[in-house]
This record gives structure tokens, C-alpha cells and sequence, in this order.
């Protein structure tokens, strides 16, 4: 919407990236509207997906106030957040979002539009349609100055009822609007321009110079920039209504705004606050109803629903395909998205039938995440607090709920129990809902009329998958308290046998010997493919009825491997990533030193796939699956817990696989009892969040998606992180890719002052033209840092290099008549530094580093790391090619502060290194 007030970007990179530019608006204005109005028909109404749309308004609202990884802040997101879009009615978001846009781009004369923007200053090249690489840095701090926008904030304030600020901002704007040709009238120029001789000051002392009003004669009236400061100027002088710039009335909360009755499911609220949520309680069969009786619970089966059908949401997935389809304009109708809890959540009408759609997270089909009842039990209750937060149509929503026979058995019933109860009183996890017979929920709830499909585009009913014979009979087995599943035998044990052999073991199909009827499978599959045939069944539905039983007995290393080959896939693997970016995380994917993908801009759900199964190696195939859950791990938890991330810039969910074994590892050996004397306790297993009947001779594999949940976030978290050892904090730090605060700020600054660059890990970080095509806070820079550092192959020493780099930033700071004429060579210094510690030591194997990871990370002392680092750094800078004094360039500040730490320089006493430091 506020795109084209902006040229698509200031410099042409070929690659793209996540904006804030929020489309909610639109959506929300076009839904159910007919393009041919009154001479339409149900084919030409447009439909907007609520769940497409919510995942817009949580991607805009994450990003904000940046606005992307290449732009710190944009003058643009006051018109998204503001007059004309309304995109966001969150004050937190508003608040922080306006804020930063006036402290760096507000002056005298407007708002620059971002920074180094050199459109109509004085020294841009008109001819050029885009900026190459290195030119922006001659627009830094001389960029001109947009009027247009104190109309904007003008305007906003004034529908927002903030009088005072409205009337600050337009005694401003008509100061300066200049005279018109036209006697009386004044209008106001596009943009105020510096002049070149004045430039140089401008940048030493910003805001002190006079800008000149662009020339009319030259460039013309602008338009644009009169237009709104009319609307302005009527708005002030009370000529028009808020209604009258505002039709929609996008400037209220949505529960404010009028209603407008409409056929289809509108984004309007009725009431304030969270709405009620209709929960139907649907049994799987008879047997079912009657446990849930017998504690008081009601619940229908299938069949009483009657005439009201239940589907699972993929089969109305297949309906919504057709919706857009038109052969003659080559369009091929809404992909086969999954639906999210949003639109599961309506009751739809199609062709005079009522149905209602449960949720994923119950068909039986989908990931194996939700057979581990704990997941099942939180996707509930986060599935029911996403829904009552983020509904905004008009009606209550209806939240289906099945009820299956494995649900109720096993050691998590009574949780399961204690879920029913609390939804029969009506309150869970702080959301209000109401359980009741369907036929009474269907006149509160929120009705979706689908017009556009026929009965020809209904797919075969397979409303509930019913297992029945021998294989109904093995899966109802949940209660069996062990199964053999012997961690000794490998896929590779079975690759020399014969046909014969392979078919005999899969048409045996020997229960308790599971994991070896899955090698059988899958190395048949190898030679002849999923679709071969053994005894009149294919290799992947005998795949799948293996995955089903591992599910039912939770045999979570089984599971994985049958996913694995059956290349099984979350649905919410491209928001979850996208969820992680717009907060500017990186994730990447793929197995260390094997092969590895950083995803730095939102895929499509098939090209996740493709990544995650082609960078996985073939003898280990459960790593593809396990990183789907630690990208819905990661994603869940930096919603719940953003803090958990800080310091992150890339998750590599490889390293995040390996730091929940080292964890598994210091948990299983903790008995051993050999820790450092910082640590006055031991680890176990339940201090650090590893399950405690978790069995030697397991791996990552075994754990529960529970389990790995739990692990994730105590790793992220630093929970009881004090009772691990120096070396062990290290490595966790260093495969969390972990760094602290400010460092890539630092880096910029050592940047600054090293001529020749930064080396690390034999990669270079140049200084130009690096400082010309960046700034110092955008994402693109952090990256840049991010990805040389990622070529570092151990945890351990990548955390040595970050402790180092703090200790560099630190010294050059505090010393500012000191610069690196070469290049700092971070492999060499920190070699350096363990030479020192050897000396002193009188270790003489210099090929293994375990002793100095084992150097407290946490204080500057004489046995310290830092100590031995701040020593190599010293000796470097005092060398004589080095002892030169800095010359300041216009893009440095002298009047920055650090940032990092508040202690004297390093000649001046030891704490300066203390606080740089990632414990």
C-alpha cells in the first residue's frame, strides 16, 4: 500500500528479502466483495484466507519498527501504521514503530525517507535507475527532507484524537509551505534539499544547516505531497469527517467498527475482548461417548451429528481448490494450502449441507508430533488461545474436537482427563469456552457460505480413517509397557540380503521386532520403489501401518525412521520459518560439514521439502524429520519466550541437534563427577531438562517431541546453565550460535579502524567496500558476519573467537589513538594466545585446545581466557606498523559510544574484559 512512495530499493541486489509492507488493509476491505457488484454471480466474489491473512498482520507486526534486513527504519511505515492502512491497532507495536521513525529520520524540514536515500539531492546521477554498489555512502546524512509526512503524522493524530500532537505537527507543515503562483495560495514542495557546499557540515553536526524548498519550475507541483496537505488542511479546519477519509473505519478497533451484513464471513467483531469459544465435543465411536459419561462429560458421535458432517480440513482443502479456477485465464485455483485454526474454525454451508472441519492436529495422517499426547494436550490449549486472540469475524468460533480411543489410554489419561474437565467448566489456559450439542452452536457460530463449489467438486468421503482386522488390532495396543526395540541393529545390517529374504521378514511382520520389518521395507523400496508390491500390498502402505504402530507404542527413533522414508512433512513449516525471519532470524537447514542451507527469505512449503530431505545424508534419515520438530520448537518458543533468542542471528538447526546430545551426554555422565571448581553442583538429568528414564546407549532419536521441546528450551533458555563447566557452557554457546549483546555493532567499529580486514577462519571481512555498502545497524551487515563465522567447524572455538572480538572492540574503544594498519587475523591471535597459555603451563601438545576451552569465561583474571587474548591483542597493536593514529571518516561518529561495556581501558584496570563476555 505505502510501496509506492518508494522506488523498489536503493540498490539492485538480485535477491529478496522480508518488508514490512502490510497488505491487512486490503484484505480486509475486499473480502466478500463481487468484482461485477449486483450483475455478479457467486463465482466473481473474492475470499480472503483468514489464516493467510493473520499470518500478514503477525508478519507485519514482528517486523515492525524494522523494516527490513537491508533498512533499519522507513519514513513509509507511518503510512502503514497510520492514516491510510490503520494496519495495526497494537500500541506497543504503534508506539515503538512511530518512535524510531521520528528519532532517525525527523528534521527540521520533514522526515528523510531512509537513510543514504539520494533522490534529488545534489549530487545524484538522475540518468541511473538504481544505485550501484558503493554509491550510497556519499548520500549518508545529507539526505533530503519529505514535508509530506508531518501531514501524515497531522492527520493520524487527528483521527486518533490526539489533538495536541495534530496541531504540533501542522504549525510545522505550514511554516513550511511556500508561495504559489497563484496569488493567496501556498503550496508545499516535494522535498527540501541541502546544497553541496554546505554538506560536509551537515554531516559533522546534523540538523545544523539550512535546506532549500525543490524547485516547482523544475520538478513541477508535486501532486502527491499537495493532495495530502489539503486533506490535511480541511481536516483541520473541520471541511470533511474522519468518515470521509476513513469509509472502513480502519482507524477503530474492529469490534468498533460498523456492521456490514454480508453473505460470507466478514472481519468484523461484535463485542470487546476475546470472544467465547464454541467447542464441539466429538467422540470417535460409542465406546468413547460412554468413558467420557462416566465422568460427566458429554460428547456426540459421528453418527448423531447427523445431518451435519464432520470432515477432516484437507477435504475441504480439496473443495477450496476449485475457488479462482478458470481454464480460459489459466488459473489453476487456490493451492492446497492446509487450513490453520482459523478456518477450521467456521461452520461451512455447501451445496445445502452444514459440515464442520477438525483441526490437523487430529487426523491421524499428519506428522507424528501430535501421537505424543503431551504435544496433543498443548496444541490444544495453544490451538484454543491462538483462536481467541486472533478471531476477528463476525459469530463465535467453533473449535472441533475429536476424540479418539488412543487418546484415552496410557499414562497420559488423566491429563487428557483434567484437558475434558476444564473445558466442561468453561475456562482453559485463560480462554473462555462453552462446550455444547452442535445443532445449538450452529446459531452463535461463524457461518462461511461456499457458493463457488459444486457437488462434483466434493472429493470421496473419508471423513474418519478406520483401521480394522489384524492391523486395528496391533494398534490398539497402547497400553504395552515395553517393546523391544533393540538400538543395535542398523538399516545397513540388511542391505545384503536377498528378495526373498527382505519379503519374508516384511510378510512376517513380527511386532516385536518392528525396526527390523522397517529395514526390510526400506531397502525394498530402495531396489524397487514405494508402489512394489508383497503379498498384495505396496512397501509404503506397509511403511505406513510400521509408522502407525511405532506412534501408538511410542517408539520415537522408529517413528522418525519411518517419517523419514515415507518423507513425511509439518504443514506449518513455511510460517514457522517465515515466523523466525521476520523477528530477523536465520535458519538453516541440512547436516554440518555434509551439507547445509541458510534460508535468509520466506520458501514455499515444497521447496522446505526438497532442502530438508536433500541435504540429510541417506544413513542418517531421521535428522530431516527431527529438524521439522526443532523448527516448530524454535518457532513456538521465540513466540512464547522471544528473549530466549537473544544474541541468535542464525539458528542451525544441525548444531541445534548437536547441543541436545551434548546435553543428553553431560546429563547421562553426570554421575561421573568431574566438573570444574566454578561449579558447586553437579548436572543431572532433570536440572537441565533431560527426561529422566532416558537410557544409555540412546541418542536424540529416542527422546519424545515432548522431550525435545523441553530440551530446546532449557538450552535456549540457560535454565541451571551455572551447574555446567566452562567448557561444556562453550560448546552449548557455540552450537546455539550464540554471541553477545551488541557484537556485531563492535565489529563494525573494529571495521572501522582495521585497514585490511577482519580474518576469520581464513575468510576475509574486507573493510571496503563493506562500510560503503552497509550501515552499522542493519541486518545485512550481521549476516555478513554471521555467515564467515559459520565456516567454523568446532562450537568451542567459534565461542573463543566471539570472547575475542569482545576483547578487541573493548581495547580499541578505550584506546582510541590506536589502528590496525593490516589485517587482523582473529586465527592468529587467538593461536597466539594458547602459545601463552602453554608456555606458562608447560603443555606440550599443541594440537589440542580442550585445556584452554577450559579457562574460565566469565571473570578477567590471570587465569582467565580473556587474559591470555587481551595479551596477543595488546602485543599486536603496539607493534609498530600498527601505532598509527586513526583518521575519522564522516561515517563514524566521534561522539559514539560504545555500548558494550562502562569500564576504563584495559592499561587502567582488568574489568573492561568482564562484561563482554557469553556465560
Amino acid at each position: 500500500m505505502s510501496r509506492g512512495l518508494l522506488r523498489p530499493g536503493y540498490i539492485f541486489l538480485g535477491f529478496a528479502e522480508v518488508h514490512f509492507y502490510s497488505f491487512q488493509a486490503a484484505l480486509e476491505a475486499i473480502n466478500g466483495f463481487n468484482v461485477y457488484g449486483s450483475s455478479g454471480t457467486s463465482s466473481s466474489v473474492i475470499y480472503v484466507d483468514i489464516d493467510g491473512h493473520n499470518r500478514n498482520r503477525t508478519t507485519f507486526e514482528t517486523i515492525l519498527p524494522r523494516e527490513s534486513s537491508s533498512k533499519n527504519t522507513d519514513a513509509a511505515i507511518l503510512l502503514s501504521i497510520g492514516w491510510p492502512a490503520f494496519a495495526t491497532h497494537d500500541p506497543d507495536v504503534y508506539g515503538k514503530s512511530y518512535d524510531k521513525c521520528l528519532r532517525r529520520l525527523e528534521g527540521r524540514y520533514g522526515l528523510k525517507r531512509f537513510f543514504r536515500d539520494g533522490y534529488h539531492t545534489e549530487l545524484e546521477d538522475n540518468s541511473k535507475p538504481y544505485y550501484k554498489l558503493h554509491e550510497t555512502c556519499n548520500f549518508q546524512d545529507i539526505e533530503c527532507q519529505f514535508p509530506i509526512f508531518f501531514a501524515y503524522i497531522t492527520i493520524t493524530a487527528q483521527l486518533r484524537g490526539d489533538e495536541e500532537l495534530s496541531n504540533s505537527y501542522w504549525e510545522k507543515l505550514k511554516d513550511l509551505s511556500i508561495a504559489s503562483d497563484e496569488p493567496g495560495l501556498s503550496v508545499l514542495p516535494e522535498c527540501y534539499v541541502l546544497e553541496e557546499d554546505r554538506m560536509q557540515e551537515e554531516r559533522n553536526k546534523p540538523n545544523s544547516q539550512d535546506f532549500y524548498p525543490a524547485s516547482p519550475l523544475e520538478f513541477g507541483n508535486h501532486l502527491w505531497t499537495n493532495a495530502v496537505y489539503l486533506i490535511a488542511h480541511m481536516l483541520k479546519e473541520k471541511l470533511i469527517h474522519a468518515s470521509d477519509l476513513d469509509p472502513m473505519y480502519r482507524h477503530l478497533p474492529a469490534s468498533q467498527r460498523p456492521k456490514n451484513p454480508n453473505r460470507h464471513s466478514a472481519f468484523q467483531g461484535s463485542m470487546e475482548g476475546n470472544p467465547v469459544v464454541q467447542i464441539a465435543l466429538i467422540a470417535e465411536s460409542t465406546s468413547v461417548q460412554m468413558l467420557l459419561s462416566t465422568y460427566g462429560i458429554s460428547s456426540q458421535t459421528p453418527k448423531e451429528l447427523e445431518p451435519v458432517q464432520i470432515w477432516p480440513s484437507w477435504k475441504m482443502v480439496k473443495v477450496f481448490e476449485s475457488l479462482g479456477k478458470d481454464s480460459k485465464l489459466n488459473l489453476g485455483g487456490r493451492p492446497p494450502r492446509p487450513f490453520g485454526p482459523l478456518n477450521t474454525s467456521k461452520i461451512f454451508k455447501l451445496v445445502g449441507d452444514t459440515i464442520l472441519c477438525y483441526p490437523l492436529l487430529f487426523d491421524l495422517k499428519d506428522f507424528y508430533i501430535n501421537a505424543d499426547p503431551a504435544v496433543l494436550i498443548d496444541e490444544i490449549k495453544s490451538d484454543l488461545v491462538f483462536i481467541s486472540k486472533r478471531w476477528k469475524l463476525a459469530g463465535r468460533p467453533t473449535f472441533s474436537m475429536l476424540v479418539r480411543e488412543e487418546n484415552l489410554s496410557g499414562e497420559y489419561f488423566n491429563h487428557m482427563l483434567d484437558l475434558l474437565v476444564a473445558l466442561k467448566n468453561g475456562f482453559v489456559s485463560g480462554v473462555r469456552v462453552r462446550i455444547g450439542r452442535v445443532h445449538q452452536l450452529l446459531n452463535s457460530g461463524c457461518m462461511e457460505h461456499i457458493d463457488f463449489a459444486t457437488s462434483e467438486d466434493i472429493p470421496p468421503d473419508d471423513a474418519f480413517e478406520e483401521l480394522g482386522g489384524k492391523a486395528a488390532q496391533i494398534i490398539s495396543r497402547t497400553s504395552i509397557d515395553h517393546v523391544d526395540d533393540d538400538f543395535r541393529l542398523s538399516e545397513k545390517d540388511y542391505v545384503s540380503k536377498s528378495d526373498s529374504e527382505l519379503c519374508e521378514i516384511v510378510k512376517k511382520h513380527d511386532v516385536e521386532n518392528l525396526r527390523v520389518v522397517a529395514f526390510a521395507i526400506a531397502v525394498l523400496m530402495r531396489r524397487y520403489g514405494k508402489q512394489y508390491c508383497v503379498s498384495e500390498e505396496t512397501l509404503e502402505d506397509r511403511m505406513q501401518l510400521v509408522y502407525r504402530q511405532a506412534c501408538a507404542w511410542r517408539l520415537w527413533w522408529l517413528v522418525r525412521y519411518c517419517a523419514a522414508k515415507l518423507r513425511k512433512t509439518m504443514n506449518s513449516l513455511a510460517p514457522s520459518i517465515t515466523n523466525m525471519l521476520v523477528r530477523g532470524k536465520q535458519v538453516t537447514l541440512g547436516v554440518r560439514g555434509y551439507n547445509e542451507h541458510t534460508v535468509a527469505s520466506p520458501l514455499t512449503p515444497v521447496e522446505i521439502t526438497d532442502i530438508l530431505f536433500t541435504c540429510c545424508r541417506d544413513d542418517e534419515p531421521q535428522a530431516a524429520v527431527l529438524q521439522q520438530e526443532l523448527i516448530i520448537a524454535c518457532s513456538d518458543l521465540i513466540c512464547q519466550k522471544p528473549f530466549a533468542f537473544d544474541g541468535v542471528l542464525t539458528i542451525r538447526l544441525s548444531w541445534l541437534s548437536d547441543a541436545i546430545s551434548l546435553m543428553l551426554d553431560y546429563a547421562l555422565n553426570a554421575s561421573k563427577g568431574t566438573h570444574s571448581n566454578r561449579r558447586t553442583t553437579p548436572t543431572t538429568p532433570s536440572t537441565i531438562g533431560v527426561p529422566p528414564n532416558f537410557k544409555v546407549g540412546s541418542n536424540v532419536y529416542d527422546l519424545s517431541p515432548t522431550d525435545v521441546k523441553k530440551i530446546v528450551a532449557s538450552l535456549l533458555t540457560r535454565k541451571d546453565w551455572h551447574l555446567l563447566t566452562h567448557l561444556q557452557s562453550r560448546r552449548l554457546n557455540g552450537s546455539l550460535n550464540r554471541v553477545p549483546a551488541h557484537l556485531y555493532d563492535s565489529v563494525w567499529k573494529i571495521l572501522e579502524r582495521t585497514q585490511g580486514g577482519i580474518v576469520i577462519a581464513s575468510k576475509v571481512l574486507p573493510q571496503q567496500p563493506t562500510l560503503s555498502d552497509m550501515t552499522q545497524h542493519e541486518l545485512t551487515f550481521a549476516y555478513q558476519v554471521e555467515s564467515i563465522m559459520s565456516e567454523i567447524t568446532h562450537p568451542e572455538y567459534r565461542q573463543i573467537l566471539v570472547e575475542l572480538l569482545c576483547i578487541v572492540a573493548v581495547i580499541l574503544e578505550r584506546n582510541k589513538e590506536l589502528s590496525i594498519t593490516g589485517k587482523l587475523d582473529c586465527d592468529a591471535l587467538i593461536k597466539d594466545a594458547f602459545n601463552r597459555f602453554c608456555d606458562k603451563n608447560n603443555i606440550h601438545d599443541r594440537n589440542d585446545m580442550t585445556p584452554f576451552y577450559l579457562l574460565d569465561d566469565s571473570e578477567f583474571t590471570a587465569d582467565s581466557s580473556a587474559n591470555y587474548l587481551a595479551k596477543a591483542v595488546i602485543d599486536l597493536l603496539l607493534s609498530n606498523e600498527n601505532l598509527v593514529k586513526r583518521k575519522v571518516s564522516y561515517l563514524n561518529s566521534p561522539n559514539d559510544s560504545f555500548g558494550f561495556v562502562s569500564t576504563p581501558s584495559v592499561e587502567k584496570g582488568t574489568d573492561a574484559m568482564s562484561s563482554c563476555i557469553v556465560s
